[in-house]
């Protein structure tokens, strides 16, 4: 993702709900099953409306291990109950 993409709504959306969303996807150790870009519709009450946030697969490496976590990266849109 380049620095200066834009992230739609992921800054209005709280850590917890994107944690949650997180822990539905498949485990980042089966990586070879699945796509490396997955999304989640999720409910957000402080925006009051549903957002699909887009995660992706990246590995850290510390020394010689590595690590494979889902990351956040975009969060758009899809429904809007204020209107």
């Amino acid at each position: 993702m380049a620095p200066t993409a834009h992230n739609g709504y992921l800054v209005h959306v709280p850590g917890q709900i994107i944690s949650a969303g997180s822990e539905t996807l498949p485990p980042p150790d089966e990586r070879e099953n699945v796509k490396p870009e997955q999304t989640v519709d999720v409910d957000v009450p402080v925006l009051g409306s549903k957002v699909r946030i887009t995660y992706m697969l990246r590995k850290y490496r510390h020394y010689k291990s590595h690590y494979w976590s889902w990351v956040a990266l975009r969060a758009d849109l899809i429904e809007d109950r204020n209107n």
